[in-house]
């Protein structure tokens, strides 16, 4: 039995490398050339073959040389691709573009750390031209809503390292900007096996690449011969792993299952820290216009205020003029024309005090709902902060 298990795997082993050996294809590879190393991006037109083209067109254009990752924020994303950052002013980075937009290529892939997706205005799905950044960390939120066209195969450390450069607190831009600099990008093309099985590769064999494309094609079918080479003993080493995996697995399935539950927990913590955002925001645009409502109540008080007392000064002077009239027949008719004009005075001045009382009532309600709302939004800063 045991030798009829060897023998399975063996071939199960061979037929795997001959496969792979013999569907090795070329796929295209971004080459980000910067200060601390390349960045090598596996370009997937398989799922983004628009969005992967227009990369291509741009790259080998020479579009984005000389460009610098203006956008990083550290946990997050390092942003980039924008033309305005080679010479242009620092409030103009992050407007520019290609002159064009593209349409979104959503797909079934998720931003987890190192793919590589297209920037767009949050408000215009539609509105993707050149930018494009690199996700720092998993970032659920954004699946579904940007468009993923790349993942990066090789210089993880120089990602790395350009998400810890430092930057303005507010705006998030380098503050050295050449620390940042896209100093070469070009296109150029792999076998797609060595881009899924080779890991990691050093700093040194990034600049080999690149200096095998600046060289021309003369030199690249020995090395991509010694690529499925290489690459079918790793295929043999690979699936040895995978067998001694399974097995682990079947043997510590209590082990995986409790790890499930931490996953569970860890997703539903995000969900409510995302939650708690929404609410804050919210809350903070309640206050806002119940302040400003407030405001408007209190302007509205001081008129009325004054109002009052224009009236009462009308009328103390209307009582002082009926005062020195006297009550002769020639005066008679004066003293009915001011007091109508009085009565008139004195029912503006009851309407104005009842209108006041009814403010004051609106003001003291809009008090106690604005000192609620300060409230619930404390409420929501503490849990935004420790959420459960």
């Amino acid at each position: 039995m045991y030798r009829v298990t060897i023998l399975l795997f063996t071939i199960i082993v061979l037929s795997v490398t001959f496969s792979l050996h013999a569907s090795a294809e070329k796929e295209n590879v971004g080459i980000l050339t910067t200060k601390f190393g390349n960045i090598v991006i596996s370009l997937r037109d398989d799922v983004a073959p628009k969005t992967v083209t227009n990369f291509e067109n741009l790259t080998k254009s020479g579009f984005y040389d000389g460009t610098i990752f203006y956008r990083i924020t550290p946990g997050f994303i390092i942003q980039g691709g924008d033309p305005n950052t080679k010479n242009g002013p620092r409030n103009t980075w992050g407007n520019g573009g290609a002159g064009y937009t593209i349409q979104p290529e959503f797909s079934k892939l998720k931003h987890t750390k190192y793919m590589v997706s297209m920037a767009h205005r949050a408000t215009e799905i539609n509105s993707a031209s050149s930018q494009f950044f690199i996700v720092l960390g998993n970032a659920p939120w954004l699946d579904g809503k940007y468009t993923i066209f790349g993942e990066v195969i090789s210089g993880q450390d120089v990602v790395d390292k350009i998400a810890l450069i430092k930057t303005d607190l507010k705006t998030y831009q380098p503050l050295d900007p050449d620390e940042a600099r896209i100093i070469r990008a070009v296109i150029s093309s792999q076998e797609k096996i060595q881009s899924k099985q080779s890991g990691q590769l050093t700093n040194s064999s990034d600049r080999g690449l690149q200096e095998q494309n600046e060289q021309g094609t003369g030199g690249e079918q020995p090395l991509q011969d010694m690529l499925v080479k290489f690459g079918s003993i790793a295929a043999i080493i690979i699936v040895t792993i995978i067998v001694i995996i399974i097995s682990i697995k079947l043997q510590n399935r209590s082990k995986s299952t409790d790890i499930e539950p931490w996953e569970k927990e860890k997703i539903d913590n995000q969900i409510q820290i995302e939650s708690a955002k929404k609410e804050l925001i919210d809350m903070n645009s309640k206050i806002y216009d119940a302040k400003s409502e407030l405001d408007s109540l209190q302007a509205q008080n001081e008129t009325k205020k004054k109002e009052i007392m224009l009236v009462k000064k009308e009328d103390e002077f209307i009582e002082k003029e009926l005062a020195s009239v006297g009550t002769k027949d020639e005066t008679r008719k004066t003293v009915g024309a001011a007091g109508a004009v009085a009565a008139s005075i004195n029912s503006k001045y009851e309407a104005t005090k009842k209108e006041l009382e009814l403010l004051r009532v609106t003001h003291s309600t809009l008090k106690a709902e604005y000192a609620n709302l300060i409230t619930k939004l404390e409420f929501l800063r503490v849990k935004y902060r420790n959420p459960k």
